[in-house]
């Protein structure tokens, strides 16, 4: 026995809006009426056709869906041969009432068209959830009547605004006799024409299904940060000696160390210059006389190295 995942119903209700894309609508149509198929050419009736009976494949089997539970299927050939039984008079209710034909509404046999019957109302309520006008009835008396008046094609405003295709596939399962074998490659060509009608992809995966698309590649090319240059200063001479004093009080090291510099390279003075233009602290919090003492001894090491620059 093969595991599966979700039902078809669990995963409806986890998508936005409790729906399905038209796409993956009518491609879980496509594959449940392939399922369905294959039961009647067994020989065998589901009899109970709804979404909680449709399950999804695990990991890499997630686009497959499987038909379960044929816990009330029943034969409906003749043994050994594929003639169909002869239906009883009477038979007790068999399915769900959201999802049952009409003639197990009415307590006659099923057959093939019946299956067909309940898928279309499975189909209907993917393509849109208020196709299905009785869905929170519970008496059968009304969900019957309702049912009825589908197939007279009195159709609710949800399924008047599907493509006529879909119409076309009510139309034919209402068609059907009891010994009719349903025309299931019909079927799946109408499904097909009204996603085209629709643009729908059925190539796409389904919507709860990864996208393992690629993604455009990110540039591997390295980050090129431009380069500011640094302005120059043109640094008046007569500037140096009116503000080189109070350099030297907010710090006097770094001052001394590019005054030192300034006999060598222009460059130490345009530094010195930025280096008073953008500082907030000139003071230090200092006294007149700790500054005065400061500046003569600054101004003393600058003189010495002058000096010995000229040399």
């Amino acid at each position: 026995m093969e595991l599966v995942g979700s039902s078809l119903d669990i995963i409806q209700r986890e998508m936005p809006h409790h729906s399905f894309s038209y796409g993956t609508s009518v491609k879980v149509g496509l594959q449940t009426i392939d399922a369905i198929s294959d039961l009647h050419e067994i020989g065998y009736i589901h009899r109970d056709v709804k979404p909680q009976n449709f399950s999804v494949g695990l990991k890499d089997k997630a686009s497959t869906i499987y038909l379960l539970d044929f816990g009330i299927a029943r034969k409906y050939t003749i043994k050994d041969t594929k003639a169909v039984r002869l239906p009883r008079e009477t038979v007790h209710f068999m399915g769900t009432v959201r999802y049952a034909s009409r003639h197990c509404h009415r307590a006659q046999e099923q057959c093939r068209r019946d299956d067909l019957e309940s898928w279309i109302y499975m189909l209907l309520e993917f393509l849109d959830r208020k196709s299905i006008t009785w869905a929170k009835s519970i008496n059968k008396s009304h969900v019957c009547s309702e049912k009825e008046k589908l197939f007279a094609g009195d159709y609710p405003l949800a399924v008047a605004a599907l493509p006529e295709e879909v119409h076309k596939i009510i139309s034919y399962i209402n068609s059907l006799e009891y010994s009719s074998e349903p025309d299931y490659d019909f079927i799946k060509t109408m499904l097909r024409q009204s996603a085209r009608k629709r643009n729908a992809d059925l190539k796409s995966k389904f919507d709860w299904q990864p996208d393992t698309s690629p993604k455009p590649m990110k540039s591997t090319k390295p980050k090129t940060t431009k380069k500011h240059k640094k302005s120059k200063v043109a640094v008046p001479p007569e500037l140096f000696a009116a503000h080189v004093t109070i350099i030297i009080i907010f710090q006097r090291e770094e001052a001394v160390r590019l005054a030192g510099s300034f006999c060598q390279s222009r460059v130490a003075l345009n530094q010195l210059y930025l280096l008073f233009s953008t500082s907030n602290n000139v003071t230090c919090g200092k006294s007149q006389p700790q500054k005065s003492l400061e500046i003569r001894e600054i101004k003393l090491k600058i003189t010495d190295i002058e000096t010995k620059s000229s040399i």
